[in-house]
């Protein structure tokens, strides 16, 4: 065994006597003896020549009162089994140096539980790397599980970016400084030649070994740097640091460092395909978004220019009609051919036609002013009940005998405040469209009812109904439902748009949903007004409107 670590023995006492005494009975037994006077001068002996064990002086300047727990401080003596001599029986040397079988035996056992504590460290180590799928959480825990197995000064973790250097991701012991290398080209420095050879490395005296460059601005003594792999491809790098002379990086160490990398490629391999699941994810998501705002402008372009068509639609029905009336009744009477009877008739007719393009252009400006927020209200307290009886009256003549309007509104109901002409006209807009919607007939009930705030007013109809689609869009401007049986109702499709903003003007709502009884149900609601009639006024309101408001 001679000329080997295992062979060689240290025996470390500041006693001259007995440092020889023992030095002579070990070397009788076939070990080589190396000398130390001191705590510095065994780390040293056994970090740069090593030794199979240590014979060891508890009373060694450096060790203090608690021997052991001081020399296990020491990261060159983690791996060396140590024999501490008893106080008591070295005055006169009472105690035997221990035999060359002693020295074997705990040489073995020692070797035995140091393999069995790097096998549970390596099993820990495992563990821990894989506890999360995040990126930065597995750069900063390789760091932790190198500390834990391994004493050194520093530790730098490196990846590769897109352009093949190694780039600095993680550091141990140390802050990396902004005016700092952050990375390495490949082939450069220590990092960069173990990443280029895909060979780990010790490096025993950085001043002597030109692949050597400081990360942190300080000169190492010993650097120990090993490539993290993962099959045919590199990661990354691992590279550790020690700056004393007594404690240089070993084979050994170099071995289980690289262990611990083996599992920290896992690692960094399963937390980069996080990374880029989660990258995708997120693109995917902002794919989605704005396909979905793609996708809404899309359908806000066909729904402007269906309105579009519509509009083109109806303005030409409803300027063509009366303009063809005009002028074949003014060609007519041109002509000459008529009588003073027929010439009267004709100019009715041409009246006629024009008051019904200035009421569509009035609409159309009054629609646009609606929707600029122009009106202004004339607001009074207006009894709802004479309104709704002035509004079937004016609209009687274009009723049918089968229509039945039914004024269900009580005499009780709250006043409004509201512009009573507003009024009046969503009122005629709503039951001239329930008129005009029932062919056949049917109730027209016009009904109210009241909260603290509010009043709500119902007009129901027994006619087509609204298709379910275009319950969506009937208060848009020039909106119609398009359908069989809606095709000969005449319109502009300005009506309800108009009705909705005089609403919304007075801060109401306004709605439509089936009749549970067939047809439609459109309902709006209109502020109360402060004053309330008491009970002796509600008597009188049976008898006839009191107020000039309620007979426009």
């Amino acid at each position: 065994m001679s000329g080997t670590a295992g062979a060689r023995l240290c025996v470390a006492s500041s006693d001259p006597a007995l440092r020889g005494h023992i030095a002579d009975a070990v070397a009788e037994q076939g070990y080589e003896v190396a000398l130390a006077t001191s705590l510095g001068d065994l780390v040293s002996q056994i970090a740069t020549a090593g030794a199979g064990c240590a014979i060891v002086d508890p009373r060694l300047p450096g060790l203090g009162r608690r021997p052991e727990s001081r020399l296990r401080a020491e990261p060159a003596l983690h791996r060396c089994p140590l024999i501490i001599l008893d106080p008591d029986e070295l005055d006169g040397f009472d105690a035997p140096p221990p035999s060359r079988h002693q020295v074997e035996l705990l040489i073995r056992v020692h070797s035995q539980l140091a393999g069995g504590a790097q096998l549970e460290l390596l099993h820990r180590v495992s563990q821990q790397l894989t506890k999360s799928p995040d990126m930065e959480h597995t750069l900063n825990s390789v760091l932790d599980a190198v500390a834990e197995a391994l004493a050194f000064d520093t530790a730098t973790l490196f990846t590769l970016d897109e352009e093949g250097r190694a780039v600095i991701r993680a550091t141990w012991g140390y802050e990396l400084a902004a005016d700092h290398m952050h990375y390495f080209a490949t082939g450069e420095g220590v990092v960069g030649w173990v990443i280029a050879t895909r060979s780990p490395t010790i490096v025993g005296d950085s001043n002597l070994d030109q692949r050597f460059a400081s990360m942190e601005g300080r000169t190492p003594r010993s650097m120990l740097a090993v490539p993290i792999t993962i099959g045919e491809r590199v990661l990354g790098a691992l590279s550790l640091v020690r700056r004393s002379t007594s404690t240089q990086f070993t084979d050994s160490d170099l071995l289980l460092v690289a262990t611990i990398g083996n599992s920290a490629a896992i690692a960094l391999e399963n937390a980069r395909m996080h990374e880029q699941e989660r990258a995708l994810a997120l693109r995917l998501e902002e794919v989605n978004q704005l396909y979905g705002e793609e996708r809404q402008v899309l359908d806000k372009l066909e729904h402007f220019n269906r309105l579009y068509s519509e509009v083109v639609s109806t303005v030409s029905h409803e300027l063509k009609t009366p303009l063809m009336g005009i002028r074949g009744y003014a060609k007519m009477i041109e002509a000459g051919d008529v009588d003073f009877d027929e010439a009267r008739d004709f100019a009715r007719e041409i009246y006629d036609n024009a008051m019904r393009l200035s009421t569509y252009v009035e609409r159309v400006l009054q629609e646009e002013a609606v929707a600029q927020g122009k009106l202004t209200l004339d607001l009074r307290e207006v009894r709802l009940r004479p309104v709704v009886d002035q509004v079937f009256r004016s609209l009687r003549p274009a009723a049918t005998d089968g229509h039945v309007l039914v004024n269900d509104v009580h005499a009780d109901t709250p006043l409004l405040s509201a512009d009573p002409e507003k009024v009046i006209q969503i009122l005629v807009n709503l039951v001239s469209n329930a008129i005009k919607y029932s062919p056949n007939g049917g109730r027209i009930c016009v009904g109210a009812t009241a909260d603290d705030r509010f009043v709500e007013v119902s007009v129901r109809d027994q006619g087509m109904g609204i298709p379910a689609e275009a319950r969506a869009h009937i208060f848009e401007r020039f909106y119609r439902v398009q359908s069989y049986e809606t095709r000969s109702v005449a319109g502009s499709g300005l009506g309800l748009s108009i009705v909705k903003g005089l609403v919304e003007l007075h801060g109401g709502e306004i709605g439509a949903e089936p009749n549970p009884d067939g047809g439609s149900r459109f309902h709006f609601t209109l502020p109360r007004a402060v004053y309330f009639p008491g009970p002796a006024e509600y008597a009188s309101l049976a008898h006839g409107p009191a107020n000039p408001v309620e007979e426009q």
